[in-house]
């Protein structure tokens, strides 16, 4: 990895350096949402929205971490090539402020930021640590230095998992929030796999007897989503969880990552098989898509934040 000093950094792009360090984007409020109109029915006796939206992927940096070459080389690569105009901070503004302003619950499944930093995590706690956005988290929110490995971001995971935590508004290994008599249930797939401690918990929520809408990042398999997922990545990945082995090993080497374990599998069989899950609500693939994953839930994966995308739920 090349050095970038500071004045050469600067040469990137002064104005993107400065919507990167800013703590609120001049240019957010310009941005109008769209939401796609989903309905999940549930039988309630009184219905109510909800916002899902994932993959924000704010790339925010202070100066002082611009200081570190590495992190002023992963800003220039993300904040500035891949996320350049403060993309993820201005649909952010968007989202929130559409369900604000409508009285709706922000159910966010996961990357929210990009990588872990103070400026990413400030403005977590500053705009989404409230009792009107619930979250799951992504694999983006275990990357320091954009690692690609999986046993990296286990590491990182580790390591950072009290910090990162301490900046959202609820637990990020497996969290409950009853609202409007649905009881939404998130957790920690980052790496397409559970735990069996999560399983667990999860299980104990369903044992209340409440529909059940699961939230988590990487989306379960589905066998239509599964297709169109492998054709966007040209055959390197489909991307989700609990995929068939024999489907991964197409993939080749560099996609045998996404292979689940055995306890995974059980789980995922498992969910099927629960008569009040209704919904799933996943990100992660960055497009659109919705595919009956039992015989009472349909899964909703909804295209990337930072992108404008965002689905205006009707549980009814």
């Amino acid at each position: 990895m090349r050095d970038i000093d500071r004045r050469s950094f600067m040469k990137l792009g002064v104005g993107a350096w400065f919507a990167g360090c800013l703590p609120d984007w001049a240019g957010a409020a310009a941005e109008e949402l769209k939401p796609k109109p989903i309905r999940v029915e549930v039988g309630l006796k009184a219905p109510f929205k909800a916002l899902h939206v994932s993959d924000t992927h704010l790339a925010l940096m202070t100066e002082k971490e611009l200081e570190d070459p590495c992190r002023a080389k992963l800003y220039a690569d993300r904040s500035c090539k891949t996320f350049p105009g403060g993309r993820g901070t201005r649909w952010l503004a968007a989202a929130l402020a559409y369900a604000r302003s409508r009285g709706e619950l922000v159910l966010h499944t996961g990357d929210l930021i990009d990588f872990i930093g103070d400026a990413n995590l400030e403005a977590v706690k500053r705009d989404v640590s409230t009792g009107d956005v619930f979250c799951a988290n992504g694999n983006h929110e275990w990357c320091y230095h954009m690692y690609t490995k999986s046993e990296d971001c286990r590491k990182l995971r580790e390591q950072y998992f009290a910090r990162v935590q301490a900046a959202y508004p609820n637990a990020l290994d497996v969290a409950s929030r009853v609202h409007g008599g649905v009881n939404f249930v998130s957790f920690d797939n980052w790496d397409y796999r559970v735990t069996q401690a999560q399983w667990d918990a999860i299980r104990r929520e369903f044992d209340r007897g409440l529909p059940v809408v699961l939230m988590c990042h990487c989306p379960f398999y589905t066998p239509k989503l599964h297709g169109e997922s492998s054709r966007r990545a040209n055959g390197k990945g489909s991307y989700v969880m609990s995929a068939p082995p024999e489907e991964v090993e197409k993939f080749g080497p560099a996609g045998r990552w996404q292979l689940g374990d055995e306890l995974t599998f059980g789980f995922y069989h498992w969910a099927k098989a629960q008569k009040n899950l209704r919904a799933i609500l996943a990100g992660h693939l960055h497009f659109d898509f919705s595919e009956r994953f039992s015989p009472t839930a349909v899964q909703h994966v909804v295209g990337a934040n930072c992108n404008g995308c965002a689905a205006e739920i009707e549980f009814a």
